[in-house]
């Protein structure tokens, strides 16, 4: 729970009109919050004062990790698929994949609980209702969020693919 964040905007907003509005830079969470990914939301018109022909898109959420600071940075480097960049449905495409991050933080990366993070794939099969359509492959450095890390916004990379 987000506490003090509660904004009161008076007057009326008019067709098309769009408000954008800064939290209250006393928000805070709670020192006892568990560490953990958590949601952060936004409700508008709480009370429901204004008579809307839509009543249910009065909220908004995004994904945040709640966490010690932190100077370790997980990096995807490198995702690669040898050979074409063609993949056959049914096909095992594991063998052809390659990937590898680093940590460029100062800070170990390790999970609250302790255990360091592998980013992993296996067997990967194309499904059938992929044929004749172009794909990304995607790989992801700590897709569970249980690394504390300065950012994630250089966890992900993707190779397009045409699947035959």
């Amino acid at each position: 729970m987000l506490f003090s964040a509660r904004d009161f905007i008076p007057g009326s907003l008019d067709a098309g009109e769009q408000e954008n509005i800064d939290v209250d830079p006393s928000a805070w969470i709670p020192p006892d919050w568990p560490l953990r990914r958590a949601y952060l939301g936004v409700l508008v018109d709480e009370l429901d004062a204004v008579d809307e022909c839509d009543e249910g898109n009065n909220t908004a959420a995004i994904t945040i990790a709640v966490a010690e600071q932190s100077t370790s940075d997980l990096v995807a480097t490198d995702f690669t698929l040898s050979g074409r960049q063609t993949v056959t449905v049914g096909e095992d495409i594991g063998p052809r994949l390659a990937a590898s991050f680093q940590n460029t933080g100062a800070d170990t990366a390790a999970s609250p609980g302790g255990q360091s993070r592998d980013a992993y794939f296996g067997a990967l099969e194309i499904p059938e209702v992929w044929r004749s359509t172009d794909a990304n492959l995607i790989f992801y450095v700590d897709d569970r969020w249980s690394t504390v890390e300065i950012t994630r916004d250089n966890n992900l990379l993707v190779i397009p693919a045409t699947v035959k």
